[in-house]
């Protein structure tokens, strides 16, 4: 039987990867349970989900996770460093100087 972390495709036994990357897309996106297609603004209080991509220098599949919102607010697309990662789950990201 698998934990929810390995139904997810984080487990805590994943290794650290480190690849050194270019911030190539942001999406931010209101969380709530209306369906209502009217809501053009947030309401104040929405939650927020917040994805960035990363797409390797060397080449290679972009690779996408959720970030929390000072995390997400630190990086613009095109900044470039190392990004820190385990399965699934982001660990960091380093800017390069």
């Amino acid at each position: 039987m698998r934990s929810s972390d390995e139904k997810a495709g984080t487990t805590t036994a994943a290794p650290l990867l480190q690849r050194q990357v270019v911030v190539s897309n942001k999406r931010e996106k209101v969380i709530n349970d209306r369906r209502s297609r009217q809501q053009a603004v947030a309401p104040a209080g929405s939650e927020m989900r917040y994805d960035v991509s990363f797409r390797p220098e060397s080449g290679g599949l972009e690779v996408s996770f959720r970030l929390e919102e000072a995390q997400y607010h630190a990086l613009s697309v095109g900044d470039r460093g190392m990004l820190s990662y385990k399965g699934s789950r982001f660990v960091a990201f380093t800017p390069d100087p």
